[in-house]
């Protein structure tokens, strides 16, 4: 795995840590999803009501955005649908500077896109709005903005927690 890949899997990897304690600070379960969920369905969690354990919702964790630049997936790099066409029923925008997380159910941003993304293809710095595919790679990508995910009817956002789990006692720690 090169350098790149590997910070990147890291940061997403934290970024999944985050969402999860946000999650359990509000009273529910957040269970992590099967490698065939992440992998082939876009899946990072489902997440379940603590009291009942019925089913609220799957989530996709997207880390490493920016207000300005939030990048969404139509196709992926093998030329297969891209994460915006997965089977998760939210997705979960890591922006730092709100601190947590931008959340829109999948059904909601599709429609968006498809309703507000040009089709017509451009390079990386005219990405917003516009399709984009990078060198030697069969991606189609797009740009958007957090304004843009605030127009969507489902947006919410999740806080960051102000407790997490000791790595070695499990013991909570509040920050």
């Amino acid at each position: 795995m090169s350098i790149r890949k590997s910070n990147s899997f890291s940061r997403g990897k934290q970024s999944e840590y985050r969402f999860s304690e946000a999650i359990q600070s509000m009273g529910m379960v957040c269970r992590k999803s099967s490698r065939n969920d992440d992998i082939y369905n876009h899946i990072d969690f489902y997440i379940e009501d603590s009291a009942t354990n019925d089913f609220i919702a799957s989530v996709d964790v997207k880390g490493g955005n920016f207000m300005h630049t939030i990048w969404v997936e139509l196709q992926n790099v093998r030329g297969n649908k891209g994460w915006l066409y997965g089977k998760a029923s939210v997705i979960a925008f890591e922006i730092p500077e709100i601190g947590g997380f931008s959340c829109v159910l999948t059904k909601h941003l599709r429609g968006y896109v498809e309703q507000n993304v040009s089709d017509k293809f451009t390079t990386k710095d005219k990405a917003y709005k516009n399709l984009y595919t990078r060198k030697d790679r069969e991606d189609i990508i797009t740009s958007l903005s957090l304004d843009d995910l605030k127009e969507i009817k489902s947006y919410k956002v999740l806080k960051y927690s102000n407790e997490y789990k000791h790595p070695t006692t499990n013991k909570r720690i509040l920050i």
